[in-house]
């Protein structure tokens, strides 16, 4: 009967570390990007990007500091980076190959990705 107790109760903390990690292991913020597009001729453009930022208890499972979904509609580029990280007031996103393809500078909101056909940089709006 003990035994039985004490897994139980085991099994409940493992359930709730679990919905605690998973529901607040992200920070999500959405930003909206308007400048230019550049793919062959410069165009004036709106880019949409989604930084998930990820807690410090993450770092024990992954290397990434963040990831970045950006979105060019008048393109109809999407474009998503699993790895980015923080470099002082810059997240870095990187390829799947470790080459820089883009910043977003916390301090001033500013943005440039470089993406397959050709790169976007803007400012940005954080959007609720």
């Amino acid at each position: 009967m003990r035994l039985s107790k004490i897994s139980g109760g085991v099994v409940v903390a493992v359930i709730l570390v679990f919905v605690f990690v998973a529901n607040f292991s992200v920070v999500e913020s959405r930003f909206q990007c308007s400048d230019t597009f550049q793919e062959g001729t410069t165009q004036p453009s709106t880019a949409f990007i989604k930084v998930e930022r990820y807690r410090w208890w993450v770092g024990l499972w992954n290397d990434s500091d963040a990831s970045v979904t950006v979105e060019i509609p008048s393109s109809s580029r999407y474009e998503y980076f699993s790895h980015a990280s923080e470099v002082g007031d810059a997240l870095l996103m990187f390829d799947s190959e470790k080459r820089v393809k883009g910043r977003f500078s916390t301090l001033s909101n500013a943005f440039y990705v470089e993406g397959v056909a050709g790169f976007f940089e803007g400012n940005c709006v954080e959007r609720k």
